[in-house]
């Protein structure tokens, strides 16, 4: 019975602390949601604006080599034909190849930045256990 009631008062006077740390862990957890999805939406947009800048390397070089092709046969339409022809190899080739090629290595970049802000909050949490008693 004494145990009942210790535990019973030691709970009543720590409930208190209890919900406080409740309530940090919360907002500790709401703050860490937050870095991860910024880091998350800040690699998007970089991946987006890299995106865009291949493409636009990518179309110039495709006019380049249509208008290359063009004056080498004397004809536009074989040119551009030519060109179209190159980018829609390549447009099979990347829809065969897209997962290893797109989605993996964008799927592991992903786990990686979500893993490190884990990581490192759990690695803080353990320093700041050891160091404070």
């Amino acid at each position: 019975m004494s145990t009942d009631k210790s535990f019973s008062g030691f709970f009543n006077e720590n409930k208190i602390l209890f919900q406080e740390y409740l309530e940090v862990r919360i907002k500790l957890f709401k703050l860490q949601v937050i870095k991860a999805m910024s880091r998350s939406l800040g690699l998007l947009f970089a991946t987006l604006v890299v995106a865009c800048l291949v493409l636009f390397v990518i179309l110039f070089l495709g006019m380049a080599f249509s208008f290359w092709l063009a004056e080498k046969t004397g004809s536009n339409v074989i040119g551009f034909s030519g060109g179209a022809g190159v980018f829609f190899i390549f447009l099979l080739l990347a829809l065969v190849f897209r997962k290893p090629l797109f989605l993996s290595p964008l799927i592991r970049l992903f786990i990686r930045e979500m893993s490190t802000d884990l990581y490192e909050s759990d690695h803080h949490e353990q320093d700041t256990q050891h160091t404070h008693p």
